[in-house]
């Protein structure tokens, strides 16, 4: 290649991104969003991540049982994000808590680079969308690295 031309597009910085902390006895609800949204025609902005921590791995930071983290993505906005189109099936699960937060671009990128530097003793089913969906079954007998 000799020669290349890119051109650039204008993003939005309203970005509904962040981590959704759900206990695991919650398992049947979050293999059921997941696979709906995997079932789905998802647009390009819209994605997620999915980590099973055990308790043991979180317990300097008071865990009592094994969690869910789904860090989720939506550059259409918080509205779409908190819709049934979005990640309202997590959002409205008892028990979760909610980190996500609407943020610009730079803070997404750096929320990723603090992610990557603590996801080692996670296991991980990420991307969730997109990919063979773990089933309930998978999830709940899955042990993750200690």
């Amino acid at each position: 290649m000799t020669k290349l031309k890119l051109k650039a597009y204008r993003y939005t910085q309203s970005i509904y991104a962040g981590p959704i902390i759900i206990p695991r006895r919650h398992a049947s609800v979050v293999v059921k969003g997941v696979a709906r949204m995997n079932n789905r025609t998802i647009a390009p902005q819209v994605s997620m991540d999915l980590f099973v921590a055990r308790k043991e791995q979180l317990a300097h930071r008071g865990a009592v049982e094994d969690l869910f983290l789904i860090t989720v993505y939506d550059a259409l906005g918080e509205e779409h994000a908190k819709s049934e189109d979005g990640f309202k099936w997590a959002l409205d699960i008892p028990d979760a808590v909610v980190m996500a937060t609407v943020m610009d671009l730079r803070r997404v990128s750096q929320m990723h680079g603090e992610q990557i530097s603590h996801q080692q003793p996670f296991s991980n089913f990420a991307p969730a969308i997109g990919e063979t969906v773990p089933d309930e079954g998978f999830l709940l007998q899955n042990k993750s690295p200690r």
